[in-house]
């Protein structure tokens, strides 16, 4: 029995060498869980994400608005500041180290390292490409490791058009944690009628370190013995089926540069977005369940399985649920910058689509699958509290071989405007009539990758939906590309007219 407790807090110890008063607690839920994969896995989805946009400032206010609004989110979201570190509380697993900002100086000095304007201009996947190379996390100049820092860049040669990107620790990095910082971040950009950075109350962010996901989520679930330790039961059956998922085989066994990312998107046309939202909602489906199931079938497409393959199936060991919906109202999920949420199992047998012929009608059938399992899991109170439980039970110490077929793992993380507006206006324009002082019109992201893993996303942003698959070098692009034209080719079947 997986027994759930009390989450540590933060606490007051002397810290070092040289020795310092700090906050520290160890990592919880899906915080750890990414650390540790992290650690074991040569930087595992270590996180590089940002926005592209064009802005009337010129490039030296944009670097002291951004400075500033940087400064800011340390106020609020304090843990972009903090190291990660091993020996605190287990020799083995990290914990939050935070030093309190001291005086001036001390803030100006941290600024100084964690934002940084390139100078050339660069694209921005080949700026995620380089970061994606680069270990986490970065030693400033008094020996702290930080997991964090701000890059401003130009994306072309446009003399109006920027780019902000985080490169981060996937342990506060999440998909809408970071959205909700970069809206912070563009908010006071753009509005700069502010209390001066300096006259904030410095020594007082320590009261927003963000509390674990068991007190985020309201609390230990009454019935935890019965109705979570099923749940937990459910999970395990899915992970431990003794037929291994089906799966395509990558092209070489080791990593040639590690870190390195392949990568394919394409982007579908808001008329076909809009078509394609229309069609689902008509049935009551979503993009969600569309993308499980595109990308499963697209495994079976290009790998099918033999006729007499009763057994076989594909099981995604890893999807991503955000615990954002079961916050408790203390929470303001706005500047809860950190990890927060459960990673779930999912599968879809071959048996249950083999017998149809029609490729649209088997879409419909999958997406059925999924949102019945999306449904289960969702129905239990117990949900929040699910990658807790496991970390207390067994968190991962040691890394595994990586096996010849990999694992897929298809996440759609939502829709970008409704966490980061795409236009920000002056803030001192009260009557709202000059141009926007923002105009964002690119999210790119991309993950350190070490294991063979593909790693499906979808998001949508101003009205268009987005695909992007990555992977590390072990799999040849062409390959790549190959499976996101068969979950693309799946996908447009639900965006025709019906």
């Amino acid at each position: 029995m997986v027994t759930l407790h009390a989450e540590p807090q933060w606490e007051r110890r002397q810290w070092g060498p040289p020795a310092d008063d700090v906050l520290t607690r160890p990592l919880l839920g899906s915080e750890l869980l990414v650390d540790q994969l992290s650690v074991l896995y040569d930087g595992l989805a270590e996180c590089c994400m940002g926005f592209s946009f064009t802005t009337t400032l010129s490039p030296a206010e944009l670097f002291r608005r951004v400075s500033d609004a940087i400064g800011r989110l340390r106020f609020l979201c304090p843990v972009i500041a903090a190291s990660i570190e091993e020996g605190i509380h287990d020799a083995q697993l990290r914990s939050w180290v935070y030093w309190p900002v001291k005086d001036e100086d001390d803030l100006r000095e941290w600024l100084k390292q964690s934002v940084v304007m390139l100078e050339e201009p660069v694209d921005p996947d080949s700026f995620i490409q380089k970061m994606n190379q680069v270990r986490l996390p970065y030693v400033l100049s008094n020996g702290r490791r930080q997991p964090f820092r701000c890059y401003i860049f130009r994306p072309g040669d446009a003399p109006n058009s920027f780019a902000i990107h985080f490169h981060g620790s996937h342990a506060f990095m999440d998909a809408r944690p970071t959205w909700h910082a970069f809206s912070l971040l563009f908010q006071w950009i753009a509005n700069q009628d502010l209390v001066d950075i300096m006259s904030l109350p410095w020594g007082t962010e320590i009261e927003h370190l963000p509390v674990g996901p068991i007190a985020a989520t309201g609390g230990i679930r009454p019935d935890w013995d019965v109705g979570g330790q099923s749940l937990l039961g459910k999970i395990s059956q899915l992970l431990m089926n003794t037929t291994p998922s089906h799966g395509i085989a990558r092209q070489q066994d080791a990593v040639t540069i590690r870190g390195k990312p392949i990568r394919a998107r394409t982007t579908l046309s808001a008329s076909q977005t809009t078509r394609l939202l229309t069609n689902l909602k008509s049935v009551g489906l979503s993009l969600t369940q569309l993308l499980d199931a595109a990308t499963a079938l697209a495994v079976f497409a290009l790998n099918p399985p033999e006729e007499d393959a009763t057994d076989a199936h594909i099981t995604y060991p890893v999807t991503m649920i955000s615990l954002e919906r079961a916050f408790a109202p203390s929470v303001n999920a706005k500047s809860h910058f950190i990890s927060s949420m459960v990673l779930l199992p999912f599968n879809l047998n071959w048996i249950d689509v083999s017998d149809i012929e029609d490729e649209r009608s088997r879409v419909h059938v999958a997406m059925r699958k999924f949102k019945q399992q999306y449904d289960d899991y969702l129905a239990s109170p117990h949900l929040p509290q699910v990658t807790s439980a496991q970390m207390n039970l067994a968190p991962p110490r040691q890394a595994h071989p990586i096996e010849r077929q990999d694992s897929i793992s298809p996440t759609n993380i939502g829709m970008v405007d409704q966490f980061v507006p795409a236009q920000w206006f002056d803030g001192s324009d009260d009557l709202g009539k000059s141009e926007p002082l923002l105009s964002l019109y690119e999210m790119s992201f991309g993950h350190r990758s070490y294991t063979g893993q593909l790693m499906v996303h979808g998001w949508t942003m101003q009205s268009r939906f987005m695909i992007q698959i990555q992977a590390s070098d072990v799999w040849d692009k062409a390959q790549v590309e190959k499976l996101l034209g068969e979950i693309v080719e799946r996908v447009m079947l639900l965006a025709q007219p019906e």
